[in-house]
């Protein structure tokens, strides 16, 4: 992901699978998350988003999960793979 300058990354081949950059501190994490999963919705739904409102979704959602609702994922059991 580094190389292609990418905090994350989202497959959906024959896995689906979220990659984020585990140098990012928790809220980025969980802000590349959200994005990712919607690019997911993005794809199944056949939405056409641009790069900015993805992150616009993405930090939205994370601040009202956070700011909003009190509630922060823990990263403490996810594996880093190299």
């Amino acid at each position: 992901m580094r190389d292609e300058q990418a905090l994350g990354s989202a497959s959906h081949e024959e896995k689906q699978l979220i990659e984020i950059d585990p140098i990012q501190n928790p809220t980025g994490r969980a802000e590349i998350l959200w994005h990712e999963i919607f690019h997911s919705i993005a794809r199944v739904w056949q939405l056409k988003l641009d790069e900015a409102t993805f992150g616009s979704l993405s930090e939205g959602l994370n601040q009202v999960m956070q700011d909003g609702f009190r509630i922060e994922l823990d990263w403490s059991d996810i594996p880093k793979v190299k």
